[in-house]
């Protein structure tokens, strides 16, 4: 037996179960949005140094 079931009740501990493991979803989310976050501004930064160096070719 689980010793929150004791204090808080079956119902209240798949409460807090499920709460965490929407947590740890959304957690790997926030770190799969960081990285794709990154590449898309490397991605942009050269494509405005792309654009600066062929702007002074005109």
């Amino acid at each position: 037996m689980y010793f929150g079931n004791m204090f808080f009740g079956k119902s209240s501990l798949d409460v807090l179960l499920t709460l965490k493991e929407e947590q740890k979803k959304l957690e790997k989310n926030i770190d799969i949005l960081k990285a794709k976050n990154a590449q898309a501004q490397k991605e942009y930064l050269q494509l405005l140094r792309l654009k600066g160096e062929n702007s002074h070719e005109n």
